[in-house]
């Protein structure tokens, strides 16, 4: 037998067995006619609300890259800005304690 699952199915199943990092050839994005479309792959839908790392040559050559590197690097900004904030928070409360 042979099967494949799509970067959002395999985040979905490492998530469930406990897998943290998994290595994949392309994830999947947001496709060039998608004002007519509305296809945004799943793919990135899951890598944003998971905790498992997914590594990867890139974004699959048939999508519009530059729409899909933008929603990534929004994420990772957004991403950022929540960590920065949650250490900001922390060390407001523990300085109130002290």
């Amino acid at each position: 037998m042979d099967g494949g699952t799509t970067v959002a199915g395999t985040v979905l199943v490492a998530e469930k067995v406990g897998i943290k990092v998994f290595v994949t050839g392309g994830i999947g994005g947001v496709h060039r006619d998608v004002e007519t479309s509305m296809d945004i792959s799943a793919d990135l839908m899951e890598m944003s609300r998971s905790s498992v790392t997914v590594v990867s040559s890139g974004i699959k050559s048939i999508l519009d890259i530059g729409r899909t590197s933008s929603i990534l690097s929004k994420k990772l900004l957004l991403d950022l800005y929540n960590v920065l904030m949650s250490n900001v928070l922390m060390s407001n409360v523990l300085m109130s304690n002290v």
